[in-house]
């Protein structure tokens, strides 16, 4: 099996498990993801990844955890696919959210 497809499965089970309030699974899930998609060297899988562990941390009340997920997040972005993109835009508006602003996007 592709590793990007691993990759996407494990994602998808991470957030599903974060709907379902299973914020332990979703932390093994994401994390688990997070570091195969670095080995990978995949700045976009970072990203998307990135960002729902921020998602994860926001829904535990851990805005700081939160906030270095969705900045790195960008980081990912902005070196792949720069800053004009809905990516971007997403993450920036989570971002935002965490910090407490308004939507910048």
């Amino acid at each position: 099996m592709c590793a990007c497809v691993c990759l996407t499965k494990l994602n998808k089970a991470g957030m599903e498990a974060l709907n379902r309030g299973d914020y332990l699974t979703a932390t093994e899930l994401l994390i688990r993801a997070a570091r195969k998609a670095e080995a990978l060297g995949s700045d976009v899988l970072q990203a998307k990844i990135r960002n729902n562990l921020g998602l994860l941390m926001q829904a535990q009340g851990l805005r700081d955890q939160a906030a270095t997920n969705f900045r790195l997040a960008q980081r990912h972005t902005a070196k792949r696919l720069g800053m004009d993109n809905s990516l971007y835009a997403r993450i920036t508006n989570n971002l935002a959210k965490v910090e407490g602003q308004e939507n910048v996007f």
